[in-house]
């Protein structure tokens, strides 16, 4: 017999990733993007440090002051350069990426890697579901991958909650199973076929091929990641949990997406999830607010303010659902490090905006301030975040440091 080193596969996979110290539960990572900015003399305190008051937008957070803190001045100085995307391009697909779109000459738009799936490199293997992007639909994405692709988000809530808590009868893995071999079959005979065709075209398409290459071999990684967690034991629905519905108005989706969220989180499927919950077209007329949220930003502010004020309440809502979930000691909330914001501000700026930073990221993050950046690059934030989840990432797009907080 030979004795093997401890491994992290020896750990209950509830605390696979957190070995050094096992009685630290793992810190959860979320993104939650709303389209268009926001009505920013409503949404930014007047004061600075931790004796702020919460100006309107940001009341329905009053139960969470201790939990969380507006950091204004930040702002994606390269990715709102002027160039043929446009700033509402440029919000959505650049927010969590801070990519200068027009970086290769000779092409008119490219993407990189968004934050959330660097976060993926590192923690993604840990859980069933490497990373979740959730919302209510009707959006673009957010998400983009290694090479700049965007990855489409789930808009279903309760097909959501299927896939998290799916059939775990002995049929249903051997169904399962079957589906794998297939995939893996179909992508070992078209990176084969790649193989043969890139002998024989030019350089332009021979970039492309390698783009496309490599969204294959990440689809590889992925499934081998899935028949890696087939053999292990889903977690059960937890008690009291209900399957959603897969209608209703907006805001009962939104409300649903985060539910499902939680759920996710709370049995540690996944430590990276992104949520879109608000884009241009968004209407909310249970509100009193029936026309698209972009039409507000050029000519309602009333109505701008009312629908900002309207998404805390979701927020809120996700904020004490995490709360509510006990866990080493502490809570769900206490364990996450959560981002709120957008890539614009009121009247489509972009050099000024106000994010939230959510939750003590496992006791890393001190909260109740606020704080102006004086123009520091929103990437920043980003490295603070992944730092709590024990990310350590030198840059991220135009970002070297983190921020002080």
């Amino acid at each position: 017999m030979v004795a093997l080193p401890f491994l992290e596969a020896m750990s209950p996979r509830r605390l696979m990733g957190a070995v050094s110290d096992p009685d630290k539960a793992p810190v959860r990572l979320v993104f939650i993007h709303t389209e268009s900015g926001m009505w920013m003399d409503a949404f930014k305190p007047k004061a600075f440090g931790r004796d702020f008051a919460l100006p309107s937008t940001l009341e329905p957070l009053a139960a969470f002051r201790e939990d969380f803190s507006v950091c204004t001045g930040l702002f994606h100085a390269a990715a709102f350069k002027r160039n043929a995307c446009g700033r509402h391009c440029q919000d959505t697909t650049c927010f969590l990426t801070g990519a200068d779109l027009g970086a290769v000459p000779g092409v008119p738009s490219r993407n990189t890697v968004s934050v959330d799936q660097v976060a993926v490199r590192h923690l993604g293997e840990r859980t069933r579901f490497p990373h979740l992007h959730f919302s209510p639909g009707g959006i673009d994405s957010i998400v983009y991958s290694e090479t700049g692709t965007p990855i489409p988000a789930e808009t279903n809530p309760q097909a959501a909650f299927n896939r998290l808590f799916a059939d775990q009868s002995p049929e249903a893995r051997a169904a399962a199973k079957r589906r794998l071999a297939l995939n893996k079959s179909v992508l070992d005979d078209v990176l084969e076929s790649a193989k043969d065709l890139e002998k024989r075209i030019g350089n332009q398409d021979k970039a492309k091929l390698d783009e496309y290459l490599t969204n294959l071999r990440e689809v590889e990684r992925r499934t081998q990641v899935s028949e890696k967690w087939l053999d292990q034991p889903a977690p059960s629905v937890p008690e009291g949990a209900k399957e959603p519905s897969d209608g209703g108005t907006r805001s009962e989706r939104i409300r649903a997406m985060m539910d499902v969220t939680a759920l996710a989180l709370q049995t540690d499927q996944t430590r990276v999830v992104t949520l879109q919950i608000g884009g241009m077209g968004c209407t909310y007329p249970e509100i009193g607010a029936p026309d698209g949220y972009h039409k507000y930003t050029h000519e309602d502010p009333k109505n701008m303010q009312k629908v900002d004020r309207h998404r805390m309440t979701h927020l809120a809502h996700f904020l004490e659902r995490l709360r509510s979930i006990k866990e080493g000691g502490r809570n769900l909330l206490y364990n996450s490090s959560i981002l709120y914001g957008s890539g614009m501000g009121s009247w489509h700026e972009s050099t000024d905006l106000a994010n939230l930073l959510i939750g003590h990221g496992g006791g890393t993050l001190k909260q109740g301030i606020h704080t102006d950046y004086k123009g520091k690059p929103l990437s920043s934030l980003f490295l603070t975040m992944l730092a709590t989840a024990g990310v350590e990432e030198k840059r991220f797009a135009d970002a070297g440091d983190r921020l002080s907080l």
